[in-house]
């Protein structure tokens, strides 16, 4: 995801950013097999938990799930640029192949990308869920899946 300008396939217009169509470009391709992923788990009653940076509202269609299974699309994001530079720093301490310099040269255009698929999950009614710390982050996305879990099986038993 990081220097996506410089994979782009075709031309971009004058306007456009290539940082963000690059971006959509990856995403588009990588939607096609997560689309797959999660019909393979329906059709294995298989429950599965999908996350990365390329899966993005509004590049799968979730409504074709509807009651084969409880899908629960979300956006974690880290406002603040310090914090969100700490986690790679982090990550690069836990994961010896994930080194921080590559991340943080390219930072501004993950801030770009995170402001773009944020504005992207308003647009398609997707639940935001901020990060300024992890119990309070995993408390939000688990009342989440609960609540839909709940709803989707009342839905089912015609419940209101």
């Amino acid at each position: 995801m990081l220097d996506v300008a410089a994979v782009l396939r075709m031309p971009v217009l004058r306007s456009a950013d290539p940082v963000v169509i690059g971006f959509r470009e990856q995403t588009s391709a990588v939607s096609v097999g997560i689309d797959a992923l999660i019909q393979r788990a329906i059709d294995e009653g298989t429950d599965l938990i999908l996350e990365g940076a390329h899966l993005v509202p509004g590049f799968l269609d979730y409504a074709r799930f509807k009651g084969k299974a409880v899908v629960v699309p979300l956006v974690v994001t880290v406002d603040e640029p310090d914090v969100h530079r700490s986690h790679f720093m982090q990550r690069a301490r836990e994961a010896r192949n994930r080194p921080s310099e590559r991340y943080l040269e390219l930072f501004d255009n993950i801030r770009k990308m995170q402001r773009y698929v944020k504005s992207l999950a308003l647009q398609h009614g997707v639940a935001i869920v901020p990060s300024y710390n992890l119990d309070a982050t995993l408390s939000q996305i688990i009342d989440l899946v609960v609540g839909q879990a709940i709803d989707a099986v009342a839905s089912e038993d015609g419940t209101p």
